[in-house]
């Protein structure tokens, strides 16, 4: 069953996605018209206008529904499977704490260039993208297998922490993406973040 909801939440973020997209240019559709038709005689043209305002207010609260819904698909998956390390489902043939021959720290060190693909533009640290919150999830799983739960209440997720003071955390909720995010952090301070993307994978990048 979490492997249908995870296979649901995936195809929910491509819609929601689609959506913000479709908002977005709805709303341009509209300041152009309102700029194009500004001089215009008789009731039309502002009915233009109303129509396509309205179709992206329409747009920006599915996308707002959408976010909604996937919030409580997760919150389903983590009373139904749990939350935590070892509470994802982790790929087959990996050993615990490593992925593609690193463990946390090594991908953080390393600017996580095993990990997915770079984002695109200039980021101040280093940030990976991964195809689907799955892949995220079954990473998380395995770089935080050994670290134990840290207390920190404004945390919004789950964090954890390696004997070397290294941590791993898993936010549930961040300002730049409505997708879950990995962060870790080395004890002197190197910080990697990993995320869903599910758009674009067929246009190669670093």
């Amino acid at each position: 069953m979490a492997t249908e909801a995870y296979e649901a939440l995936d195809r929910s973020a491509a819609a929601r996605s689609h959506l913000e997209l479709a908002a977005e240019l709805l709303g341009e559709v509209a300041e152009v018209l309102a700029r194009a038709l500004s001089g215009a005689g008789g009731s039309e043209p502002a009915q233009v206008i109303g129509e396509f305002s309205r179709f992206h207010r329409t747009a920006v609260e599915l996308a707002v529904c959408l976010d909604t819904g996937d919030r409580r698909i997760r919150a389903w998956i983590a009373r139904e499977v749990g939350s935590g390390p070892g509470a994802f489902p982790v790929p087959p043939g990996l050993p615990p704490r490593q992925w593609r021959g690193l463990d946390a720290v090594g991908h953080a060190r390393q600017a996580g260039r095993a990990i997915g693909r770079a984002p695109r533009g200039n980021k101040k640290q280093p940030i990976r993208e991964v195809r689907s919150l799955r892949e995220l999830d079954g990473l998380f799983s395995v770089l935080a297998v050994g670290a134990v739960p840290v207390e920190k209440p404004t945390y919004v997720g789950w964090l954890y922490e390696f004997p070397d003071r290294s941590t791993i955390g898993y936010r549930t909720r961040v300002k730049t993406t409505v997708e879950p995010t990995i962060e870790i952090v080395t004890p002197d301070g190197v910080r990697l973040k990993i995320h869903v993307n599910a758009e674009g994978w067929d246009q190669p990048r670093a």
